[in-house]
């Protein structure tokens, strides 16, 4: 070979490497044609119903909030995407002589994946990604759907088309392992659910793109690993082994916990008695009564009512009347990067009224905007100053940001702002302001009884507003007269909501300021435990009386059952899991439990998970001992048993490939074929009897 020769020889290996990798990935974009356009097909469909149901009941001025930690239905079509081409690009060529042609070809196996990965990524981006832009330019367009939009609004679909690459990757690994696909070939799709359980949970949309990079990462690397290994897990290094099981454990979390959900249901089936709630709630004389509802078949339910130390009475709510939860510490972030909240709130909305006008606070103009839902445009602006028409906002607008209104489902006729509280008269379209804040005075929330629940029974007269600063809680008339002042609890600090009942007619018509730990300052695990604060106040605003209680719980486990959960659930779940509940766990007050309620035997639990764990880390290491696992693998498998329990059991048998075991001829013992000697007394493999075929010499 001449000099020349060896100095180009680099060279034309590069040149063949690119033009094979440029071969393979047109004829990738040339088989993904079909599954595209089927994957385009999919999501656009979801598109257009999604967009027609909300179309429709937006048109009749019922409007559904978009709240955070909610799917969409392109959250589902995207994955259904994703899965099918990852799925189509795969199957083809993953047994027999096709996966023989595809990788006996003039390139590395990681280039073919490369090839794959890059035209299935574009694909699938092209499929999810057209109909979404469409659908976003659509809604943008004047005079197609009665609501403002922002580019911000379609911050969720781009965080579900970037979390559907993670779902491309799943569908690569897990059509590709050798694996039965009713055993564990299709596990690897649960770290693509946990990742999209993620992006959903997720406030920031910052978050939910590092949370989709890194499933990419995980799962891609995995998947490119399987695949340059042959879908086979002993030849992979250990770093990709470790993302394959990870990928794999993620399944299997979920699968275990859907198995044991449903083992715990079919266990409840035989108990005595029918689930039951009870919540405290202010009867017609002012006291509070404990409210247990029982669940009775086919959709029926009865009441029945005792008083806190559980003497029954008559349960009797006429005239008792309640304000929205209002809230205390107003949440800047709208209930995340999901909520349509962070652009608008739907405001002067009447409970089961369709109107021929919706109303929204556009936080961007600070003004409440005006849409018709025959022509679906905007037609004026509501603002401090009253009513204006026209397209552009008028120059005065509203001070600071909304405050959060009541809970979706509820009539919304006040506006609360940081300086004032509103009254919206949808009718007339106009605007009263009925509360100004004083100096220094803040205002948090504000409500109105009658718009919590349409079965309140009581004449306007005694309706009343409800008004939160950040120094005193204001309750005054229909009309703006002041009937009652008082400062909020010390004792409720750091808690998140405030509503105000009132028993009109009962003696001294008592006023009570409801506290709940929801949604407040408090660390999480202080506030799954804190009991609601009541404060009861008479006519003159006087604080007569203090009591804590658990508003919602849940009644009648028999005992049986619970030891049945403990068995099924502790015995199963890794010993991680008690750790992690026991360090969350704070010591609650002193509430006697209700009849028929029982707390999980902690001890007993704890007991359970160790027994359990130690059970599975034997099962582990004999596993690896029959196997004939070297010495640090038989400890780390064993460590996986009793960490993992169950679950590392189940990982173990999901991931490595079992050899079959055959009798050795020297001690007769099962030995593994995969080894040139037994593993028990070292002994070779016989050779096979000569029978005249053979082309080769034996060895002298």
């Amino acid at each position: 070979m001449t000099a020349r020769a060896i100095t180009l020889e680099p060279y034309m290996r590069e040149r063949t490497r690119a033009g094979a990798f440029r071969g393979l990935l047109w004829k990738e974009f040339r088989e993904l044609i079909r599954p595209g356009l089927t994957a385009l097909a999919i999501v656009g469909v979801g598109l257009l119903f999604s967009t027609s149901i909300g179309e429709s009941s937006i048109s009749a001025g019922m409007y559904a909030e978009a709240s955070g930690g909610m799917p969409s239905l392109f959250t589902l079509t995207s994955a259904v995407a994703a899965l099918l081409v990852g799925w189509s690009q795969i199957r083809r060529e993953n047994r027999g002589d096709a996966w023989a042609l595809l990788v006996h070809r003039p390139a590395p196996r990681a280039t073919i994946f490369w090839s794959k990965a890059i035209a299935g990524g574009i694909t699938y981006l092209l499929a999810a990604g057209i109909p979404m832009l469409l659908a976003a330019a659509w809604e943008a367009t004047p005079g197609n759907r009665p609501a403002p939009f922002d580019v911000r609004l379609m911050l969720p679909n781009v965080a579900d088309l970037l979390c559907g690459l993670v779902y491309y990757a799943a569908a690569l690994l897990s059509t590709m392992r050798e694996a039965r696909w009713y055993a564990s070939r299709a596990l690897p799709i649960g770290a693509a659910l946990v990742c999209s359980v993620l992006v959903i949970v997720t406030p920031s949309f910052g978050i939910a793109v590092l949370v989709c990079a890194a499933g990419v990462v995980v799962v891609g690397a995995a998947a490119r690993s399987t695949f340059v290994a042959g879908g086979f897990y002993e030849p992979q290094p250990v770093a990709p082994r470790a993302l394959l099981g990870m990928s794999v454990s993620l399944g299997l979390i979920i699968v275990g916990w859907l198995a044991l959900t449903l083992i715990s249901a079919f266990l409840l089936v035989g108990r005595t008695s029918l689930p039951r709630m009870a919540r405290v709630a202010v009867a017609s004389d002012g006291t509070l009564v404990r409210i247990v509802t029982t669940f009775l078949p086919l959709a029926h339910s009865s009441q029945a009512a005792t008083d806190l130390t559980g003497r029954p009475v008559d349960l009797d709510m006429v005239g008792v009347v309640s304000t929205p939860a209002m809230p205390l510490h107003p949440d800047p972030r709208h209930g995340g990067y999901r909520s349509t909240a962070n652009v608008f709130v739907p405001v002067a909305s009447i409970l089961g009224r369709p109107s021929a006008t919706s109303w929204y606070y556009v936080r961007r103009e600070r003004a409440i905007a005006i849409y018709d839902n025959v022509t679906s445009l905007r037609i004026g602006w509501i603002v401090p100053d009253g009513y204006s028409p026209g397209d552009a906002p008028p120059a005065n607008r509203f001070e600071g940001d909304l405050r959060p209104p009541a809970p979706y489902g509820f009539t919304r006729s006040l506006i609360a702002l940081p300086t004032a509280v509103y009254r919206l008269d949808r009718d007339r379209r106009a605007i009263q302001r009925i509360f100004p804040a004083a100096a220094g005075e803040e205002i948090l929330g504000a409500g109105r009884t009658g718009e919590s629940s349409p079965t309140e029974q009581v004449d306007s007269t005694r309706r009343f507003d409800a008004i939160v600063t950040s120094r005193r809680v204001h309750i005054q008339a229909l009309d703006g007269t002041a009937e009652l002042d008082f400062p909020p609890d010390p004792s409720a600090a750091g808690f998140g909501t405030l509503k105000v009942v009132r028993a009109t007619v009962a003696a001294g018509t008592p006023t009570f300021a409801w506290y709940s730990a929801h949604n407040g300052t408090l660390p999480e695990a202080a506030s799954d435990t804190a009991k609601d604060r009541i404060t009861r106040y008479d006519s003159a605003g006087v604080a007569v009386a203090h009591v804590a209680v658990r508003a919602f719980s849940s009644l009648g486990q028999p005992e049986r059952t619970q030891w049945a959960e403990i068995v099924v659930r502790q015995f199963l779940e890794p010993i991680a899991v008690p750790i992690g509940v026991w360090m969350r766990r704070t010591p609650t007050s002193g509430e006697p439990l209700a009849p028929g309620e029982r707390q999980l035997p902690v001890v007993v639990g704890w007991i359970a998970s160790l027994v359990g764990a130690i059970v599975f880390a034997i099962v582990a290491w004999i596993v690896a001992r029959r196997y004939a696992f070297s010495a640090a693998r038989q400890r780390w498998w064993t460590f996986v048993g009793f960490a993992g329990g169950a679950l590392g059991v189940l990982l173990m048998l999901s991931l490595i490939e079992w050899p079959a075991r055959v009798a050795c001829p020297a001690c007769g013992k099962a030995r593994v074929v995969t080894r040139e000697r037994c593993e028990h007394c070292g002994a070779p493999f016989s050779a096979p009897a000569r029978d005249g075929t053979e082309i080769f010499e034996a060895a002298v």
